[in-house]
């Protein structure tokens, strides 16, 4: 039975955050659940799938030019506001 004397702990509200942080949060989870997938997949003693390899090669190069894209239009933006 849990004490009645413990302090309260306080939640969090992530929406309370701005908005680039809440963005960053997300592709965080989003990489490390994705990551950890592929690991998972990789640490397997058969050959890869034909559609991993093409994830590999195809689609994590483009979401990685899409982040950096993404990276440069947020900091040019805010650069922009504050002069």
């Amino acid at each position: 039975m849990a004490s009645n004397n413990a302090p309260r702990r306080e939640r969090v509200d992530l929406r309370t955050l701005p908005v680039w942080a809440q963005y960053a949060i997300a592709i965080a989870v989003v990489l490390v659940v994705l990551g950890g997938v592929l690991l998972s997949w990789q640490a397997g003693n058969g050959p890869n799938p034909v559609w991993q390899d093409f994830i590999n090669r195809a689609i994590v190069p483009i979401a990685g030019w899409i982040g950096i894209g993404a990276f440069a239009f947020v900091l040019i933006s805010r650069l922009r506001r504050r002069k």
